[in-house]
């Protein structure tokens, strides 16, 4: 849309969105932007802070009033356009934007703009539990870390913009094909603005352009996106002097398909080795229990289940085992308490 003149990157996303959705200004009258939430720098949260009634499927819950209610209520952030902070409310909020300007519904405007000059035919949204007539028996069964069944996740308007789109292999690849350049498609100056570099994350080795990031590492640069959620995880990457790229999908919360994926680019980025589990103490795993802080505002609450710890991210269940052990996994973390805590994790963000 930016290369069709219908929006500019800097544009306040207010300019797009219904007046009842209340976007935060800062003292200075900054306000966030297109840019802003593109790049993870809109000083949103991670996720509307809401406790879903059921954990497994929060999102067809949600409906605009709440969208509303949060954002009228959400303190103006110092960090809009100054700070790297992954945001699912606001890649949400970009969807809604974008589709607003289009005047077409988020599936429609990814079917018209994006899926179909791309022959994509097996790409679209899943609304509900059961699979569309296009879709039949396409759909993979989600399994959590524990391999257990989840349900697929239900989509509303207003909450599209951050993952409610399934996608085959075979479109991926077509869609990477396309990315990388190996044939021409009507989207080849869209992915030139895509990908240029426009600001740096919370990775030392990694910038990020529009969404995708790019990481340089052993002399080599990997432009990458990485997703997931309840039962699903996926990687998306190439590396543009060799021209090679790389999808891998899961359908299971459990596996590491960023690992997986850097790899499988250069086999110098190790694959992580299994840990043994380990039996703590309730005592033990009691003092570790609280609220923890990431430096771009997240917080997980880690709690006791019984034998082990679970975590959530506030306000997003379902809650997660802690099953392994990093040491640099929650270094940037800290505890919400007077009481200081120690803890490590091997999370990937």
């Amino acid at each position: 849309m930016v290369v069709r003149g219908e929006v500019k990157l800097d544009d306040a996303v207010s300019k797009y969105l219904p007046p009842e959705i209340k976007i935060p200004i800062q003292s200075d009258g900054r306000t966030v932007s297109l840019l802003d939430l593109a790049t993870f720098y809109s000083g949103l949260p991670r996720d509307l802070e809401l406790n879903a009634q059921d954990p497994r499927n929060p999102f067809a819950q949600y409906t605009m009033a709440q969208l509303q209610a949060f954002m009228a209520a959400l303190k103006p952030s110092a960090n809009i356009g100054s700070r790297f902070g992954y945001s699912n409310l606001g890649y949400n909020l970009l969807g809604e934007a974008l589709s607003q300007r289009a005047g077409l519904s988020y599936e429609e405007l990814v079917k018209q703009r994006i899926l179909d000059p791309l022959g994509m035919k097996d790409t679209g949204v899943i609304r509900g539990q059961e699979a569309p007539p296009e879709f039949a028996g396409q759909l993979a069964s989600g399994y959590d870390k524990q391999l257990t069944p989840t349900p697929h996740l239900e989509h509303r308007d207003g909450f599209m913009g951050a993952g409610a789109l399934s996608a085959s292999a075979s479109d991926m690849l077509d869609f990477l094909e396309a990315m990388i350049g190996l044939r021409e498609t009507p989207l080849d100056q869209a992915f030139a603005e895509l990908l240029q570099v426009r600001r740096p994350t919370n990775r030392p080795d990694t910038l990020v352009g529009l969404g995708w990031g790019i990481t340089q590492r052993e002399g080599q640069t990997i432009i990458w996106r990485a997703g997931g959620h309840p039962g699903f995880s996926s990687w998306v990457g190439y590396d543009p002097a060799s021209r090679s790229g790389v999808v891998v999908l899961s359908n299971s919360a459990a596996a590491d398909t960023t690992d997986v994926g850097f790899h499988l680019l250069n086999p110098h980025n190790p694959l992580q080795r299994g840990r043994k589990k380990i039996e703590l103490s309730p005592a033990a795993l009691d003092a570790l229990a609280g609220r923890y802080r990431f430096a771009d505002g997240t917080v997980l609450v880690f709690k006791r289940e019984e034998d082990h710890l679970a975590w959530t991210v506030e306000g997003q269940p379902p809650r997660v085992p802690v099953t392994r052990a990093r040491s640099a996994g929650l270094r940037a973390a800290r505890p919400i308490s007077a009481r200081q805590r120690k803890i490590t994790l091997g999370t990937m963000w």
